[in-house]
Protein backbone atom coordinates (compact mmCIF):
# COMPACT_ATOMS: atom_id res chain seq x y z
CA UNK A 1 0.00 0.00 0.00
CA UNK A 2 2.79 2.31 0.89
CA UNK A 3 4.73 1.73 -2.29
CA UNK A 4 1.80 2.08 -4.60
CA UNK A 5 1.22 5.85 -2.72
CA UNK A 6 4.47 6.70 -3.74
CA UNK A 7 4.57 5.43 -6.87
CA UNK A 8 1.53 7.45 -7.61
CA UNK A 9 2.48 10.29 -6.40
CA UNK A 10 6.00 10.41 -7.94
CA UNK A 11 4.26 9.75 -11.33
CA UNK A 12 1.83 12.82 -10.89
CA UNK A 13 4.75 15.36 -9.29
CA UNK A 14 7.23 13.92 -12.39
CA UNK A 15 3.95 14.68 -15.07
CA UNK A 16 3.51 18.22 -13.47
CA UNK A 17 7.13 19.04 -14.17
CA UNK A 18 6.77 19.10 -17.93
CA UNK A 19 2.87 20.29 -17.74
CA UNK A 20 3.74 24.03 -16.10
CA UNK A 21 1.65 26.63 -17.72
CA UNK A 22 0.77 24.77 -20.62
CA UNK A 23 -2.53 25.77 -21.49
CA UNK A 24 -2.52 29.33 -23.43
CA UNK A 25 -5.80 30.78 -24.73
CA UNK A 26 -6.63 31.89 -28.03
CA UNK A 27 -7.75 35.71 -28.37
CA UNK A 28 -9.82 37.29 -30.59
CA UNK A 29 -10.52 41.10 -31.03
CA UNK A 30 -13.14 42.60 -33.17
CA UNK A 31 -13.12 46.76 -33.51
CA UNK A 32 -15.66 48.41 -35.76
CA UNK A 33 -14.07 51.07 -37.37
CA UNK A 34 -16.36 52.04 -39.67
CA UNK A 35 -20.07 51.01 -40.24
CA UNK A 36 -20.24 47.63 -41.03
CA UNK A 37 -16.10 47.60 -41.59
CA UNK A 38 -14.27 45.66 -38.44
CA UNK A 39 -10.35 45.25 -38.00
CA UNK A 40 -9.67 41.97 -36.86
CA UNK A 41 -6.93 40.74 -34.40
CA UNK A 42 -6.71 36.59 -34.08
CA UNK A 43 -3.79 35.75 -31.60
CA UNK A 44 -3.54 32.29 -31.51
CA UNK A 45 -0.75 29.57 -29.61
CA UNK A 46 2.37 28.47 -31.92
CA UNK A 47 5.12 26.46 -31.39
CA UNK A 48 7.88 28.42 -33.90
CA UNK A 49 6.60 28.44 -37.13
CA UNK A 50 3.50 25.95 -36.23
CA UNK A 51 0.53 27.88 -35.29
CA UNK A 52 -2.72 25.60 -34.04
CA UNK A 53 -5.12 25.09 -36.54
CA UNK A 54 -7.91 27.36 -35.40
CA UNK A 55 -9.83 29.62 -37.00
CA UNK A 56 -12.47 32.13 -36.63
CA UNK A 57 -15.54 31.83 -39.08
CA UNK A 58 -17.75 34.47 -39.20
CA UNK A 59 -21.40 34.95 -39.95
CA UNK A 60 -22.51 34.94 -43.91
CA UNK A 61 -22.75 38.45 -45.01
CA UNK A 62 -19.03 38.65 -43.70
CA UNK A 63 -16.11 39.20 -46.00
CA UNK A 64 -12.45 39.97 -46.02
CA UNK A 65 -11.25 43.25 -47.60
CA UNK A 66 -7.74 44.23 -48.07
CA UNK A 67 -4.35 42.26 -46.97
CA UNK A 68 -3.99 39.98 -43.92
CA UNK A 69 -0.89 41.06 -41.96
CA UNK A 70 0.72 37.66 -39.75
CA UNK A 71 3.28 38.41 -36.98
CA UNK A 72 4.61 36.37 -34.02
CA UNK A 73 4.40 37.13 -30.12
CA UNK A 74 6.05 35.47 -27.88
CA UNK A 75 4.62 31.47 -27.99
CA UNK A 76 1.52 32.71 -30.80
CA UNK A 77 1.00 33.58 -33.99
CA UNK A 78 -0.92 36.83 -35.02
CA UNK A 79 -2.85 37.85 -37.27
CA UNK A 80 -4.49 41.17 -38.45
CA UNK A 81 -7.25 41.55 -41.20
CA UNK A 82 -10.63 43.74 -42.18
CA UNK A 83 -13.81 42.12 -43.26
CA UNK A 84 -16.85 43.77 -43.78
CA UNK A 85 -20.44 42.82 -42.99
CA UNK A 86 -23.38 43.99 -44.63
CA UNK A 87 -25.44 43.50 -41.76
CA UNK A 88 -23.02 44.33 -39.22
CA UNK A 89 -21.94 41.53 -36.52
CA UNK A 90 -24.33 42.14 -33.53
CA UNK A 91 -26.96 38.88 -33.49
CA UNK A 92 -24.58 37.23 -35.40
CA UNK A 93 -22.31 33.81 -34.22
CA UNK A 94 -18.66 33.70 -34.52
CA UNK A 95 -17.37 29.93 -34.66
CA UNK A 96 -14.17 28.20 -34.28
CA UNK A 97 -13.05 26.11 -36.73
CA UNK A 98 -11.65 23.01 -35.27
CA UNK A 99 -11.68 23.88 -31.62
CA UNK A 100 -13.33 21.13 -30.22
CA UNK A 101 -10.28 19.03 -31.04
CA UNK A 102 -7.85 21.03 -29.12
CA UNK A 103 -8.06 21.80 -24.91
CA UNK A 104 -7.71 25.52 -24.95
CA UNK A 105 -10.28 28.43 -24.70
CA UNK A 106 -11.05 31.75 -26.87
CA UNK A 107 -11.37 35.07 -25.19
CA UNK A 108 -13.63 37.45 -27.74
CA UNK A 109 -13.85 41.06 -27.26
CA UNK A 110 -15.91 42.98 -29.97
CA UNK A 111 -16.44 46.56 -29.69
CA UNK A 112 -18.42 48.80 -31.70
CA UNK A 113 -18.50 52.45 -32.55
CA UNK A 114 -20.99 53.22 -30.27
CA UNK A 115 -19.77 52.06 -27.42
CA UNK A 116 -21.48 48.52 -27.00
CA UNK A 117 -19.19 46.24 -26.20
CA UNK A 118 -18.90 42.07 -26.21
CA UNK A 119 -16.54 39.60 -23.90
CA UNK A 120 -17.06 36.09 -23.17
CA UNK A 121 -15.38 32.51 -23.85
CA UNK A 122 -15.98 30.21 -26.67
CA UNK A 123 -14.54 26.58 -25.39
CA UNK A 124 -13.53 23.15 -26.96
CA UNK A 125 -16.83 21.70 -25.77
CA UNK A 126 -19.12 25.35 -27.49
CA UNK A 127 -16.74 26.25 -30.02
CA UNK A 128 -18.51 29.55 -30.95
CA UNK A 129 -19.41 33.08 -29.59
CA UNK A 130 -22.94 34.85 -30.05
CA UNK A 131 -22.80 38.52 -29.94
CA UNK A 132 -25.23 39.66 -27.61
CA UNK A 133 -27.01 43.16 -27.81
CA UNK A 134 -24.66 44.17 -24.86
CA UNK A 135 -22.38 42.56 -22.76
CA UNK A 136 -23.33 42.94 -18.90
CA UNK A 137 -20.23 43.47 -16.23
CA UNK A 138 -21.33 40.49 -14.58
CA UNK A 139 -21.04 38.18 -17.89
CA UNK A 140 -17.31 39.62 -17.93
CA UNK A 141 -16.90 38.92 -13.95
CA UNK A 142 -18.27 34.99 -14.76
CA UNK A 143 -15.20 34.73 -17.90
CA UNK A 144 -12.94 35.91 -15.90
CA UNK A 145 -13.95 33.96 -12.55
CA UNK A 146 -13.73 30.93 -14.62
CA UNK A 147 -10.18 31.98 -16.05
CA UNK A 148 -8.61 32.78 -12.62
CA UNK A 149 -10.05 29.38 -11.58
CA UNK A 150 -8.55 27.11 -14.75
CA UNK A 151 -5.19 29.23 -14.58
CA UNK A 152 -4.45 27.87 -10.72
CA UNK A 153 -5.53 24.47 -11.66
CA UNK A 154 -3.61 23.75 -14.56
CA UNK A 155 -0.14 26.11 -12.92
CA UNK A 156 1.29 23.23 -11.37
CA UNK A 157 4.43 25.69 -10.37
CA UNK A 158 1.58 27.42 -8.16
CA UNK A 159 0.28 24.49 -7.14
CA UNK A 160 3.22 23.31 -5.93
CA UNK A 161 4.00 25.76 -4.25
CA UNK A 162 0.82 25.79 -2.13
CA UNK A 163 1.34 22.09 -1.81
CA UNK A 164 5.07 22.74 -0.16
CA UNK A 165 3.83 25.50 1.95
CA UNK A 166 1.05 23.27 3.36
CA UNK A 167 3.60 20.58 3.83
CA UNK A 168 6.01 22.88 5.65
CA UNK A 169 3.97 24.15 8.10
CA UNK A 170 3.40 23.45 11.40
CA UNK A 171 0.03 23.58 13.21
CA UNK A 172 -3.36 25.11 11.48
CA UNK A 173 -2.97 28.75 12.60
CA UNK A 174 0.25 28.98 11.15
CA UNK A 175 -1.08 27.51 7.93
CA UNK A 176 -4.20 30.04 7.92
CA UNK A 177 -2.13 32.93 8.14
CA UNK A 178 0.82 31.56 6.02
CA UNK A 179 -2.49 31.17 2.90
CA UNK A 180 -3.81 34.42 3.74
CA UNK A 181 -0.30 36.23 3.62
CA UNK A 182 0.23 34.09 0.37
CA UNK A 183 -2.67 35.64 -1.06
CA UNK A 184 -2.82 39.24 -0.19
CA UNK A 185 0.52 39.77 -1.64
CA UNK A 186 0.04 38.12 -4.89
CA UNK A 187 -3.60 39.73 -5.23
CA UNK A 188 -1.55 43.11 -4.69
CA UNK A 189 1.42 42.80 -7.46
CA UNK A 190 -1.41 40.64 -9.77
CA UNK A 191 -3.20 44.61 -9.13
CA UNK A 192 -0.33 46.80 -9.76
CA UNK A 193 0.71 44.58 -12.72
CA UNK A 194 -2.13 44.77 -14.38
CA UNK A 195 -3.09 48.02 -13.90
CA UNK A 196 0.60 49.03 -14.99
CA UNK A 197 1.47 50.90 -11.93
CA UNK A 198 4.83 48.57 -11.72
CA UNK A 199 6.31 46.43 -14.86
CA UNK A 200 8.80 43.49 -14.55
CA UNK A 201 10.00 41.41 -17.62
CA UNK A 202 8.23 38.12 -17.40
CA UNK A 203 11.21 35.53 -17.79
CA UNK A 204 12.98 36.48 -14.42
CA UNK A 205 9.57 36.55 -12.62
CA UNK A 206 9.00 32.56 -13.83
CA UNK A 207 12.62 32.00 -12.72
CA UNK A 208 12.42 33.50 -9.24
CA UNK A 209 8.84 31.61 -8.77
CA UNK A 210 10.13 28.08 -9.86
CA UNK A 211 13.64 29.38 -7.08
CA UNK A 212 11.04 29.69 -4.72
CA UNK A 213 9.64 25.99 -4.80
CA UNK A 214 13.40 24.81 -4.59
CA UNK A 215 13.88 27.01 -1.63
CA UNK A 216 10.16 25.64 -0.08
CA UNK A 217 11.24 22.24 -0.43
CA UNK A 218 15.14 22.68 0.99
CA UNK A 219 13.59 24.13 4.07
CA UNK A 220 10.74 21.71 4.80
CA UNK A 221 13.06 18.57 4.38
CA UNK A 222 16.31 20.59 6.59
CA UNK A 223 13.49 21.09 9.04
CA UNK A 224 12.67 17.64 9.30
CA UNK A 225 15.68 15.86 9.34
CA UNK A 226 17.20 18.80 12.06
CA UNK A 227 14.34 20.10 13.58
CA UNK A 228 15.66 23.54 13.63
CA UNK A 229 13.13 25.93 13.35
CA UNK A 230 14.03 28.89 10.69
CA UNK A 231 12.20 31.79 9.77
CA UNK A 232 10.09 30.03 7.33
CA UNK A 233 9.03 27.66 10.80
CA UNK A 234 8.34 30.34 13.22
CA UNK A 235 6.71 32.86 10.54
CA UNK A 236 5.89 31.36 7.48
CA UNK A 237 3.39 34.03 7.15
CA UNK A 238 6.00 36.49 6.45
CA UNK A 239 8.23 33.79 4.12
CA UNK A 240 4.75 33.26 2.26
CA UNK A 241 3.79 36.80 2.04
CA UNK A 242 7.35 37.70 0.29
CA UNK A 243 6.89 35.03 -2.38
CA UNK A 244 3.44 35.58 -3.10
CA UNK A 245 4.46 39.21 -4.28
CA UNK A 246 6.74 37.17 -7.05
CA UNK A 247 4.06 34.94 -7.46
CA UNK A 248 1.05 38.07 -8.07
CA UNK A 249 3.75 39.04 -11.19
CA UNK A 250 3.49 35.54 -12.55
CA UNK A 251 -0.62 35.30 -12.49
CA UNK A 252 -0.09 38.81 -14.18
CA UNK A 253 2.04 37.27 -16.80
CA UNK A 254 -1.15 34.88 -17.69
CA UNK A 255 -4.04 37.42 -17.73
CA UNK A 256 -1.87 39.50 -19.80
CA UNK A 257 -2.30 36.65 -22.13
CA UNK A 258 -5.92 37.61 -21.97
CA UNK A 259 -5.98 40.99 -21.18
CA UNK A 260 -8.76 43.28 -19.48
CA UNK A 261 -11.45 44.68 -21.59
CA UNK A 262 -11.03 48.82 -21.05
CA UNK A 263 -15.02 48.75 -20.11
CA UNK A 264 -14.29 46.88 -17.17
CA UNK A 265 -10.91 46.42 -16.26
CA UNK A 266 -11.48 45.91 -12.32
CA UNK A 267 -14.52 43.83 -12.59
CA UNK A 268 -12.12 41.15 -14.93
CA UNK A 269 -9.32 41.89 -12.53
CA UNK A 270 -11.56 41.70 -9.16
CA UNK A 271 -12.89 38.23 -11.11
CA UNK A 272 -9.72 36.78 -12.01
CA UNK A 273 -7.94 37.40 -8.85
CA UNK A 274 -11.16 35.09 -7.16
CA UNK A 275 -11.32 32.10 -9.69
CA UNK A 276 -7.78 32.11 -8.32
CA UNK A 277 -8.65 32.30 -4.63
CA UNK A 278 -11.15 29.49 -5.28
CA UNK A 279 -9.00 27.25 -7.02
CA UNK A 280 -6.28 27.45 -4.70
CA UNK A 281 -8.44 26.94 -1.42
CA UNK A 282 -10.06 23.67 -3.33
CA UNK A 283 -6.73 22.25 -4.16
CA UNK A 284 -6.24 23.22 -0.06
CA UNK A 285 -9.09 21.34 0.72
CA UNK A 286 -8.14 18.43 -1.45
CA UNK A 287 -4.95 17.91 0.00
CA UNK A 288 -6.30 18.32 3.36
CA UNK A 289 -9.12 15.59 2.62
CA UNK A 290 -6.25 13.12 1.07
CA UNK A 291 -4.12 14.10 4.47
CA UNK A 292 -7.62 13.18 6.67
CA UNK A 293 -8.20 9.70 4.80
CA UNK A 294 -4.26 8.66 4.89
CA UNK A 295 -4.19 8.93 8.67
CA UNK A 296 -7.32 6.69 9.06
CA UNK A 297 -5.91 4.12 6.34
CA UNK A 298 -2.41 4.19 7.47
CA UNK A 299 -0.78 6.92 9.36
CA UNK A 300 2.58 5.61 9.07
CA UNK A 301 2.17 6.03 5.20
CA UNK A 302 2.00 9.83 5.85
CA UNK A 303 5.59 10.58 7.22
CA UNK A 304 7.12 8.94 3.87
CA UNK A 305 4.84 9.96 1.65
CA UNK A 306 5.49 13.87 2.62
CA UNK A 307 8.81 13.44 2.51
CA UNK A 308 8.81 11.89 -1.42
CA UNK A 309 6.62 15.47 -2.24
CA UNK A 310 9.17 17.34 -0.92
CA UNK A 311 11.88 15.64 -2.57
CA UNK A 312 9.94 15.80 -5.87
CA UNK A 313 8.97 19.42 -5.26
CA UNK A 314 12.14 19.92 -5.33
CA UNK A 315 13.23 18.44 -8.36
CA UNK A 316 10.15 20.41 -10.37
CA UNK A 317 11.45 23.19 -9.20
CA UNK A 318 14.80 22.79 -10.06
CA UNK A 319 14.20 21.51 -13.23
CA UNK A 320 11.48 24.93 -14.07
CA UNK A 321 14.39 27.05 -12.57
CA UNK A 322 16.56 25.74 -15.19
CA UNK A 323 14.64 25.74 -17.71
CA UNK A 324 13.68 29.00 -17.29
CA UNK A 325 17.49 30.96 -17.18
CA UNK A 326 18.56 28.97 -20.13
CA UNK A 327 15.18 30.18 -21.79
CA UNK A 328 16.86 33.66 -21.13
CA UNK A 329 19.74 33.57 -23.94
Amino acid sequence: MKRLLLTGLTLLIACACASAHEVRPARLDVSEINEGAYLVRWKVPAMGDRRMAIEPIFAEGCSETGDRVEGHATGASVRTLSISCADGLAGTRITFFNLPSTMIDVLVQVTFLDGRYYTGLARPNSPYFDVPSRDSESSVFRSYLTLGVEHILFGWDHLLFVLGLLLLVTGPRKLVWAITGFTVAHSMTLALAMLDIIRVPGPPVEAVIALSIVALAVEAIRYRRSGIETLAIRAPWAVSMAIGLIHGLGFAGALNEYGLPAHARLVSLLGFNLGVEVGQLAFVGVLLALGAVARKIDARVLAPTQVAALWFIGVCGSFWLIERVVGFY
